[in-house]
């Protein structure tokens, strides 16, 4: 199981310069390419 969570995980850094609006924007792209990602897995 432990395998499996890392193969779902992304890492994102935020610093103290990032705006609110690009964290929403992140978010809005991620929310897109999820289904995209999901499709991808080790074989």
């Amino acid at each position: 199981m432990k395998g499996e969570l890392l193969d779902a995980t992304l890492r994102f850094s935020f610093g103290m310069f990032n705006t609110e609006e690009e964290v929403d924007y992140c978010i809005g792209v991620l929310g897109e390419l999820l289904p995209v990602l999901r499709r991808y897995k080790r074989g």
